[in-house]
């Protein structure tokens, strides 16, 4: 998902999307341990947290990430 937001910002036609659905897929993938995962139900991964964190940035609802949990994961 993180390459296909940075593409639709990098070319100004992120205003468009549906970005309520990029954040409910975001969501469902928070885990418990302050991660996130590649979808809801799978463990969390360093590389998925990043790019979670990376779309979140970009789409600016920065406000949805649990700073403590993540530094702690």
């Amino acid at each position: 998902m993180y390459w296909c937001v940075s593409a639709l910002d990098i070319c100004n036609s992120l205003g468009g999307q549906d970005l309520k659905r990029v954040v409910e897929i975001i969501e469902g993938a928070k885990n418990e341990d302050g991660g996130y995962a590649c979808a809801a139900g799978n463990d969390s991964h360093l590389l998925q947290t990043l790019c979670a964190i990376q779309v979140l940035k970009i789409i600016d609802r920065m406000d949805l990430i649990d700073v403590d949990s993540v530094v702690k994961y």
